[in-house]
């Protein structure tokens, strides 16, 4: 049986019905939330007194365009890029401008058959092991979540979860991921702690790698499809949009959710910043917080050995609220 492998990666919340980490009920369900943050903009976060600007950052839906069907399919890719030797384009790009999004698999919508989301959380048996493999690298363990930023605080707004979407709202994009497995794929090469300009507000007890990407894994039998609702600025109605995905051969079908500079998606090498600072993503996911502003939300900076923590991740790690 084939397997939609959906990965997951850049400045995405995954808004989960339980808390993740602690002893009580796992969750059993997740909206994933694409922010908005397609301009560049200044951050509170300082580096030799000045502060940081976080780039252009977009949301995407990449894909083989061999694997979405033309005749069942009603949204083209918005740009197609990595060509092979002969020319012909490997991937295609949707771009997500307030869309809501529903997966179906083989028809019918995600979780609809009774099946929930399964993740395991369980502490690797050692997270400080230069190699680590299997479920223990699987684990959401690894993720740096909202709660291990703020703690006591660290669930997402509902009203981001259930509010309408649109070109000009705080949320981009979303999609409910409500069955398969959802596993860690990728960490940081070193762990990772918590700065902030006051050390009241920092989680001091924090030091770890963390997860930088991740992946959910559900099964189907013929066809998967994602279904994109969005607003139509021009008679203000919602239009559905269809993208639907069957593989030939009954291969695996590889589709990416990011939301991460455009770069490597226009042929460009990933920019790198070269000048050691902290990485100022969970000042961005503070704004997903119910309340008040949170006054110098830390920043998660790597630690590398023999020198000191504030060194560039070169990443944007997902995390979960």
């Amino acid at each position: 049986m084939p397997t939609l492998r959906l990965s997951i990666s850049g400045l995405c919340v995954f808004a989960f019905d339980q808390l993740l980490k602690g002893t009580g009920t796992a969750p059993v369900r997740a909206t994933l939330l694409l922010q908005q943050l397609i301009r560049s903009q200044k951050l509170d976060h300082l580096t030799n007194g000045s502060n940081d600007i976080l780039d252009q950052h977009f949301p995407m839906l990449e894909f083989n365009p061999d694997d979405r069907v033309a005749a069942t399919s009603t949204r083209l890719p918005d740009f197609l890029f990595a060509p092979d030797a002969l020319g012909k384009m490997q991937k295609g790009v949707c771009t997500l401008f307030g869309d809501d999004m529903t997966i179906l698999i083989d028809g019918r919508p995600m979780g609809s058959n009774g099946n929930t989301l399964k993740l395991n959380r369980t502490p690797p048996a050692n997270p400080t092991a230069p190699t680590v493999t299997g479920t223990d690298r699987e684990t959401l363990w690894w993720m740096a979540t909202l709660e291990d930023a703020f703690p006591g605080r660290g669930r997402v707004d509902p009203s981001f979860i259930t509010n309408p979407l649109g070109p000009s709202q705080t949320i981009l994009a979303r999609v409910v991921l409500s069955e398969g497995t959802l596993k860690t794929v990728d960490l940081s090469d070193n762990p990772c702690v918590f700065t902030s300009l006051s050390p009241l507000s920092v989680n001091t007890s924090f030091k770890q790698r963390i997860a930088t990407s991740f992946v959910l894994e559900v099964p189907f039998v013929h066809t998967v499809e994602i279904s994109m609702n969005r607003v139509n600025g021009s008679n203000n109605q919602i239009e559905t949009r269809r993208l639907v995905f069957s593989p030939a051969a009954g291969n695996d079908l590889q589709i990416a959710i990011k939301n991460m500079e455009i770069d490597p998606s226009i042929g460009l090498p990933p920019y790198k910043n070269t000048n050691p600072r902290s990485e100022a993503d969970f000042e961005v996911y503070a704004k997903l917080l119910p309340g008040l502003p949170v006054p110098n939300p830390p920043s998660l900076s790597a630690v590398i050995p023999g020198g000191a923590a504030g060194v560039s991740m070169g990443f944007c790690p997902p995390t979960g609220g």
